[in-house]
C-alpha cells in the first residue's frame, strides 16, 4: 500500500441545488455506512492474523475497508482530534509492499483465498447490476464472515460507499467555499500556539520533516502527536470536519431519501457487525 492511497478522496461529480438537511436518522445511517470504523477494522485484522499463523505467517495483514475521515474525504481533516492521535499523518507513513507477494502460493490461498472460478462467492447488486465476487474459503473470508455474518451481508455493506460515489451529489463548489471562509479563523487559532500555515498543509510538512518514519498500524511519535493536537484541535474549534460532513449529507439528501429503506437495512448489517467486532476485540 502506498503513502497516496491511504488518502481516501470521495470525488463525487455533478451539479444541483443544494439541499435541505437530511434528517435523524437517516442522517446518522448514512454517516455509519461511509465512515470507517476503527472497531470492524481492527476485528478484521485480529481475526485474519490469528488464522493466518496456521498458515505460518506471522507478519501483519493489513486490513482497510476503505472509509474515509469526513464524509467530504478532504486530505488533512481529521473527525476529531482522538481520530487525529490515532491515525497519524499520511505522510509519515512508509510505503510497504503487498504482503501477498512474500507468501507462498500456499499461504496466498489459505490467508487471502483461492480466485479460482468454483471457489468464488458472487453477488450481484439488484439494483445497479453490479457484479462482485471474493473468495469463499481463506482467513479474510473467515473473517469477514465472522463480523459481518456472511459475505452477502459484508459486501453489501461495504458497496454502499461505491454506489455513493456514483451518485451525482453536487457539493462540491460549496465545499471549496467552506475551506476557503474558514481558512482564516483556523490559522488564527494556530497562531495561538506558534503555528502558521493552511488547512491541509500539516502533513506535508511532517513528511518533511520526519520522513516516512512510520510503519502502516504504528503510533505517531511524541513530536508528531504535538502537531497533529493541534492542527486537528484547531480544526475542532472552529467546527471544520462537521461543517463539511453537513454540506455532504445536504448534497445527499435527496438521493438518501430515494434509497432510505435500502440504507436502513444495511445500517442494521453495519451495526450487527460492529457489536460482532467490539466482542472480538474484548476476547
Amino acid at each position: 500500500m502506498t503513502t497516496a492511497a491511504a488518502v481516501v478522496v470521495l470525488a463525487l461529480s455533478g451539479c444541483g441545488v443544494f439541499e435541505r438537511p437530511l434528517d435523524e436518522p437517516l442522517r446518522s445511517q448514512v454517516r455509519s455506512l461511509l465512515l470507517p470504523s476503527a472497531e470492524i477494522e481492527a476485528a478484521m485484522e485480529k481475526e485474519i492474523s490469528i488464522c493466518a499463523r496456521k498458515f505460518g505467517w506471522t507478519k501483519r495483514v493489513p486490513y482497510s475497508i476503505g472509509g474515509l475521515q469526513t464524509l467530504a474525504g478532504v486530505s488533512g481533516v481529521f473527525s476529531s482530534v482522538a481520530s487525529a492521535e490515532r491515525i497519524g499523518y499520511a505522510a509519515t507513513l512508509r510505503e510497504t509492499e503487498d504482503s501477498g507477494a512474500e507468501m507462498t502460493a500456499e499461504q496466498v490461498d489459505g490467508i487471502i483465498g483461492s480466485f479460482e472460478p468454483e471457489n468464488l462467492f458472487r453477488y450481484t447488486s439488484p439494483k445497479t447490476g453490479a457484479g462482485t465476487a471474493v473468495p469463499k474459503t481463506g482467513c479474510v473470508s473467515d473473517a469477514r464472515i465472522k463480523v459481518y455474518g456472511s459475505l452477502e451481508a459484508s459486501i453489501k455493506v461495504s458497496g454502499f460507499a461505491n454506489e455513493l460515489r456514483g451518485a451525482p451529489l453536487g457539493y462540491q463548489s460549496r465545499i471549496r467555499d467552506l475551506m476557503s471562509s474558514m481558512g482564516a479563523s483556523y490559522r488564527s487559532c494556530l497562531q495561538e500556539h506558534g503555528r502558521d500555515f493552511t488547512i491541509g498543509e500539516a502533513s506535508e510538512m511532517a513528511g518533511r520533516t520526519w520522513g516516512q518514519y512510520r510503519a502502516h498500524g504504528s503510533p505517531p511519535h511524541a513530536e508528531e502527536l504535538e502537531l497533529l493536537r493541534i492542527d486537528a484541535g484547531c480544526q475542532e474549534k472552529i467546527g471544520l470536519a462537521a461543517k463539511l460532513d453537513d454540506a455532504v449529507l445536504e448534497g445527499a439528501s435527496s438521493w438518501a431519501k430515494r434509497h432510505q429503506n435500502e440504507i436502513a437495512a444495511l445500517a442494521v448489517l453495519n451495526e450487527e457487525a460492529q457489536k460482532r467486532a467490539e466482542r472480538i476485540l474484548a476476547e
